[in-house]
């Protein structure tokens, strides 16, 4: 596992020059607040002084320019402009805090949320292959832990910078006062400190794991929970996925609670600590014969208790804060090594481009020699195929399930890339480099159509903003996918909110819009993927008559199991173990 120095680097070279300057301007207001705190501290030796024995400090040589600056005649005048200073000097530290305070929280979430997107965004680039080969539960508490970085690392380390200078500052003014006290105080408290830390170094390293380990499966219980609520529903396994729910709560629970309590704990042991200091340095210093025998009230020591009982009262928040930041950071170990690895993630090297030119196509799809698998471990899908698609042509898929169809496609799109061989679009190798190039000719119609929780309009032109969709296309591609009666038949017509992913719509109806995304984009290559299954014979054949009107230069390429959808077809490919068989008339199966 990475050292936290590791993990603190590595988020730091994800930061962008901007939030880089932030955390500057985060740095100086430290530095401001720490000089805030030594006046602030520092002014209450003089105060107290000034309480308790006014005559000394007026006669005092130190105090001379002060006394002169506001004319004073008599040490009862000392007490006003002592009040007035010392009072100024606090509230203008606790605005200082204050302004650090905000500064920080708002910083480490401005972080936190550009980290998000990255490693959101770097998730949305990764290759077709990646994401099938990955749990989407993985995924999913990938990008949660993505966005706990504000409260696992980035915020923490910003506490922990400001606590380390303000608490050297402090140090320094309370050395300054008393070097003896100050240090046995200081080295009684990391003491405790430093003993937690290694004695539960161990155990914060196993709840890390679980805690990250735990994160993954309760999102995977609620997927398949909820995914699969019909047959929750209908088989009442509802006690069954509360139990796998709550067996994987459980342990995520314990470690959780675990590593509170060891970040919390060591303040009460320090504020005991500090009691118990206080207690013996009073009576030191009354042993030091400070005692005024003339008034029988300790004189000489007030002030010297008065100010280091305030920096205590300073110091020990700042050292719980400091500890339980480390402790926060400790504690998510494996998850901030999770969420770091989505950052890690590499992007194509032409999606910075402002303009990517299509890829010229006007001869044909051509497959070279093309062997594909999924894994080194699982069989050939193919082996050394070659196919000639001319454009324009209408191609009609068929096999078994199984037999690569849907593999094909995702080459020809491609979403997968070959073992061996290559996809020629006319004279021109398909690679990282144009890859999208040519998937933008491409309009793709699977079976199981994926539906927003939004309108209809913005489901049909899906992926373009709002504000740029053209209403006009809109209509045209309903009207040819042959569902704009059924949507103008609604009270808010194509701005009817369909609910998730679609669930107010019928089988036939979500493919329908599937069906008119496609039209919308007027691509010049449509691939139906069993994309009419779920219409029946009268809709889908006008459909397809919709498709034949779009124009002579339209490639299709459509997988089905109804013969008679492939009636339009040019020719027909079947698969059959491995292997590819032309067929060039449907009566010919």
């Amino acid at each position: 596992m990475k050292s936290i120095t590791q993990l603190v680097l590595e988020v730091w070279s994800f930061l962008s020059k901007k939030r880089k300057k932030s955390l500057i301007l985060v740095s100086f207001l430290i530095v401001l607040a720490s000089i805030g705190e030594a006046f602030s501290i520092g002014a209450v030796l003089p105060f107290l002084a000034i309480l308790t024995s006014p005559e000394k400090i007026f006669e005092n040589q130190l105090a001379q320019p002060f006394i002169n600056f506001f004319q004073l005649q008599n040490p009862s005048d000392l007490l006003l402009p002592a009040t007035v200073i010392f009072s100024s000097a606090a509230i203008i530290s606790g605005i200082i805090r204050l302004l650090l305070l905000w500064s920080q929280n708002r910083t480490s979430w401005l972080i936190g949320g550009d980290l998000t997107v990255q490693a959101y965004e770097r998730t949305l680039h990764q290759p077709y292959s990646t994401h099938i080969s990955r749990n989407s539960s993985e995924i999913l508490a990938g990008t949660i832990k993505a966005r706990e970085l504000i409260g696992h690392i980035v915020n923490p380390v910003l506490t922990m910078v400001g606590a380390i200078v303000i608490t050297i500052v402090v140090l320094s003014v309370l050395i300054f006062i008393n070097a003896t006290i100050t240090f046995l105080a200081f080295l009684g408290i990391s003491m405790i400190y430093f003993g937690i830390l290694k004695f539960t170094r161990i155990r914060i390293n196993k709840n890390s794991q679980i805690i990250a380990n735990q994160d993954i499966k309760l999102t995977k219980t609620i997927q398949e929970g909820l995914g699969g609520i019909r047959d929750v529903l209908l088989d009442r396994s509802q006690k069954l996925y509360t139990k796998i729910y709550y067996d994987a709560f459980e342990p995520y629970k314990r470690s959780s609670a675990s590593n509170a309590f060891i970040s919390k704990s060591p303040r009460f042991a320090i504020e005991t600590l500090g009691i118990v200091l206080i207690a013996l340095l009073a009576y030191f210093l009354t042993e030091k014969n400070t005692l005024d025998t003339k008034t029988n009230v300790v004189v000489g020591a007030i002030p010297i208790l008065g100010t280091l009982a305030l920096g205590a009262q300073r110091l020990l928040p700042l050292l719980q804060q400091l500890f339980a930041s480390y402790n926060t950071i400790r504690s998510h170990r494996a998850s901030i090594s999770d969420a770091l690895e989505l950052l890690n993630q590499p992007i194509p090297n032409n999606y910075y481009q402002d303009k990517i030119d299509l890829i010229k196509f006007k001869k044909y799809i051509n497959f070279k020699d093309i062997s594909f698998r999924y894994s080194k471990n699982s069989p050939w899908i193919f082996q050394n195929i070659n196919i000639d698609i001319p454009k324009g042509s209408k191609v009609g898929f068929i096999g078994k399930t199984g037999s690569g169809k849907s593999t094909f496609l995702d080459l020809t799109m491609g979403l997968l890339n070959p073992n061996g061989g290559y996809l020629k679009i006319d004279d021109i190798k398909i690679d990282q480099d144009n890859n999208y190039s040519w998937q933008k000719h491409i309009s793709h119609v699977p079976q199981d159509i994926y539906l927003a929780d939004t309108t209809i309009a913005e489901n049909i032109a899906l992926g373009i903003p709002s504000e740029l969709i053209s209403l006009d296309k809109v209509y045209v591609a309903a009207k040819e996918a042959k569902i704009s009666e059924l949507i103008e038949s609604l009270p808010d017509g194509y701005q009817t909110l369909i609910g998730e992913r679609g669930v107010k719509l019928s089988g036939g109806q979500k493919q329908r819009i599937g069906i008119a995304r496609a039209f919308y984009k007027r691509s010049s290559v449509i691939i139906l993927d069993e994309a009419t299954s779920a219409l029946d014979n009268e809709t889908e054949s006008s459909v397809i008559k919709s498709i034949e009107d779009l124009g002579k230069d339209l490639t299709v390429l459509i997988v089905t199991h109804r013969l008679s959808t492939l009636k339009f077809c040019d020719f027909i490919i079947k698969f059959e173990n491995g292997k590819i068989i032309y067929i060039d008339q449907i009566e010919n199966l």
